[in-house]
């Protein structure tokens, strides 16, 4: 009888602890795509005035424009700050608008429509293991009696 009650306990409680940790990381509402979630991290580590200037500097790079003193000082900037670097090139040689990695519903044309349907079938895979942990634990209870 005690097996049966631990199992009636947790096993409902097993898809709340499966999904804890894939809710959003965070819940940012005027962030609407990817490119824009990278500037607003790369602006929160490198601080204003710093992701101006990288930026600025990345641009003129990007355009064949920049000079022998930008160069340096666009180095610098790599050397100190790898992962806001790396992150405004991936955002900035990709092109800001076109590239939407987490947009929401345009992103349910390719691989979000398959973690959709995952999701969901997981769901009813879920229902269906509750409904017969329900029968079962129904016939275990009631056939003693």
């Amino acid at each position: 009888m005690k097996k049966i009650l631990l199992i009636s306990v947790v096993v409902p409680f097993l898809p709340v602890f499966v999904f804890a940790h894939g809710g959003p990381m965070m819940d940012f509402d005027e962030l609407q795509t990817g490119p824009e979630m990278m500037e607003y991290l790369e602006e929160g580590t490198l601080g204003d005035d710093v992701h101006e200037e990288m930026e600025q500097l990345m641009v003129r790079m990007m355009s064949g424009k920049m000079t022998e003193d930008e160069g340096v000082r666009i180095s610098e900037m790599m050397d100190k700050y790898p992962g806001p670097y790396g992150m405004m090139m991936n955002r900035l040689s990709r092109g800001g608008s076109s590239w939407q990695m987490m947009s929401g519903w345009n992103s349910m044309m390719g691989w979000g429509i398959v973690w959709l349907w995952v999701f969901i079938l997981s769901g009813f895979v879920w229902l269906a293991a509750g409904i017969l942990l329900f029968v079962w634990l129904f016939k275990k209870i009631f056939s003693k009696a």
